[in-house]
């Protein structure tokens, strides 16, 4: 084809010419751009929903083929697309995406005992950072879960 010329990096999704391929690498693109501030639960949905339409297509297509064609290698192939991205999806709703909040116990374990002289409202707020911390602590545990799946097929 013609050359094209970028003042940026391309993106895995342009440097393929297949449709599918395309598709999960956007997919995968966003699952990794997500971060701590992101709502996991309707981020996630939203890649369901897209996976789901995907899957949902390569089912279609092998549907749609001749059946002598269906044991083929493109039908096999569209059948192994279509179930690599199942298990994307499985993966992806069998994650708890619910931030657990740290218990007043975490929290007091981290945090030393009021010290001499200290105000309670510098013992308070020290006691809101470890909180804080733990909490961005549970996020970025839940956002490396999301992060580690991805489409593992042809």
């Amino acid at each position: 084809g013609a050359k094209h010329v970028s003042r940026t990096q391309p993106k895995q999704s342009q440097l393929t010419q297949s449709e599918f391929l395309g598709t999960i690498y956007d997919i995968q693109d966003t699952i990794l751009a997500l971060t701590t501030e992101d709502d996991f639960e309707s981020s996630i949905q939203d890649i369901v929903s897209q996976l789901e339409t995907l899957r949902d297509e390569c089912e279609e297509k092998r549907d749609n083929m001749p059946e002598q064609l269906q044991d083929s290698g493109s039908g096999e192939m569209l059948q192994n697309r279509s179930d690599s991205v199942q298990e994307m999806i499985d993966e992806l709703e069998g994650i708890d995406v619910e931030i657990e909040e740290p218990t007043e116990e975490e929290i007091n374990d981290e945090v030393d005992d009021k010290e001499e002289g200290e105000s309670d409202e510098d013992y308070k707020e020290r006691l809101e950072e470890r909180k804080n911390e733990l909490l961005d602590e549970n996020k970025q545990e839940k956002l490396e879960e999301i992060q580690n799946i991805s489409y593992n097929g042809e």
